[in-house]
């Protein structure tokens, strides 16, 4: 059944477009800075846009990057204090069970990484952040019932 060329042209074409849903390959780009604890660190020298926000994908330019390292079963940030704007975070897969990056929070309804599988590969997360409380969560299994969530204020 598999070898008559529809089917295989079908597969071929599946195989594409879940390629292209998860975002294959996840190499640095030029504007990914390391952001040192405590502080989120912007990637041009203009301020954050006040709008719109986008899905895994490329950090959109003038975002500020905010590491998300990924545990079992924690979650830690790269910054702790936080303004509105436009944030990329970059969840970053360091455990030995799969996890994911969720958030929810105002003018943001719960927007979620693809699932990262171990090995140190990592995700990333736009949104524009307005003044609020705004959980990030592992939303894999029941990790947020053990304590992979986070709170974060924006002020």
């Amino acid at each position: 059944m598999l070898r008559h060329p529809k089917y295989r042209m079908v597969l071929v074409l599946l195989a594409a477009a879940l390629l292209a849903i998860t975002g294959c390959g996840s190499g640095n780009t030029s504007n990914t800075v390391a952001t040192s604890p405590g502080t989120a660190t912007q990637t041009s020298s203009s301020p954050p846009a006040a709008t719109g926000s986008s899905a895994a994908g490329s950090p959109t330019a003038g975002a500020v990057i905010v590491t998300a390292t990924l545990t079992e079963f924690k979650i830690t940030l790269s910054a702790t204090s936080f303004s509105p704007g436009l944030y990329t975070f970059v969840a970053e897969q360091k455990g030995q069970r799969a996890h994911a990056l969720s958030i929810k929070g105002p003018g943001v309804g719960t927007k979620t990484t693809p699932i990262i599988d171990p090995g140190g590969s990592s995700q990333r997360l736009t949104v524009t952040l307005q003044s609020g409380t705004y959980e990030l969560w592992c939303p894999v299994d029941y990790h947020r019932g053990q304590g992979m969530t986070v709170t974060i204020t924006v002020q």
